[in-house]
């Protein structure tokens, strides 16, 4: 592992609350906060780029992340976001849409749902209606979009109140199984990957501890849990080879390969906000907010 820190440009780490980062590859990774303070790494050093040509207004931005097609983009209130390089350019939303919420990237663009639960696909700037009924989501807003495809789609929202998720199968919604202490121990759900339609990852937190669980298409098992008041887990990322990396409070990042777990990153005393998982197409990464 090796440290991405830019001591010639200490002003710029500060971010308060880092929400998400993603990566598309070693010289292209960007932080974003609660507050759309927005960092990128070009390989040299960062750089600020919420306030250049076209950016999201603060508090429009419901999610973030990076697809081939689109490079880093943003979803949120009254547009649709992406990153250039040197600027950003805008999409309007979907007919009929004022506000897009959870998103994901599938098949090299970008899959997300709107407020009313309608479940949409970005491609070559222009939308595309998924699913031919709205979710029964009711009022929640989607928190977060698990999907490999389009026909396998898990939209969970934030904390569990008697309707925790629902499931698009390419003709209808549905409630999915969920594992079995998820809604019994109030879980909520902090993280994912979906590699395939039976290859499913979940992180989540209850506030007590933190839990990882697989789904292999005909059931969820639990594969990684933090004792009580151990560290809580915020994200995975799911590698080629199947190696599987966990990213933990404290600063933690640990890795299963065959199964068996092994700590890449031991817990550091000077971090006391939450590992940063940075999802890339080649290899992890994973930040930390001192």
């Amino acid at each position: 592992w090796s440290s991405r820190y830019d001591p010639g440009n200490v002003a710029l780490h500060p971010l308060g609350e880092t929400y998400v980062a993603s990566a598309a590859g070693p010289g292209d990774i960007v932080r974003y906060a609660a507050d759309f303070s927005v960092r990128l790494w070009d390989g040299i050093s960062w750089r600020s780029i919420e306030s250049e040509s076209n950016g999201p207004p603060s508090g429009y931005v419901s999610a973030f992340g990076n697809s081939a097609a689109t490079g880093d983009y943003a979803t949120g209130a009254l547009s649709f976001w992406m990153h250039t390089g040197s600027g950003w350019v805008t999409d309007t939303l979907p007919t009929g849409e004022v506000h897009l919420d959870a998103a994901t990237s599938v098949l090299g663009d970008v899959l997300t749902i709107s407020d009313n639960g309608r479940l949409w696909f970005h491609h070559q700037h222009d939308w595309t209606r998924v699913d031919s009924t709205s979710s029964g989501m009711g009022s929640f807003t989607p928190y977060l979009l698990l999907a490999p495809d389009t026909n396998h789609v898990w939209a969970f929202q934030a904390s569990y109140d008697g309707h925790a998720a629902e499931f698009w199968n390419g003709t209808a919604w549905s409630v999915p199984a969920l594992p079995g202490d998820f809604s019994t121990d109030g879980y909520a759900p902090a993280g994912g990957y979906a590699v395939d339609s039976d290859d499913v990852y979940l992180v989540a937190n209850n506030g007590q501890q933190g839990n990882l669980w697989h789904w292999d298409g005909a059931s969820w098992s639990t594969l990684r849990n933090s004792t009580f008041s151990g560290p809580s887990y915020q994200d995975v990322w799911v590698a080629a080879n199947g190696n599987v990396y966990l990213a933990e409070s404290q600063g933690i990042v640990e890795m299963a390969r065959a199964g068996r777990w092994s700590t890449l990153v031991p817990r550091r005393s000077r971090i006391t906000t939450t590992a940063i998982p940075v999802l890339s197409a080649s290899k992890p990464h994973a930040g930390t907010q001192a």
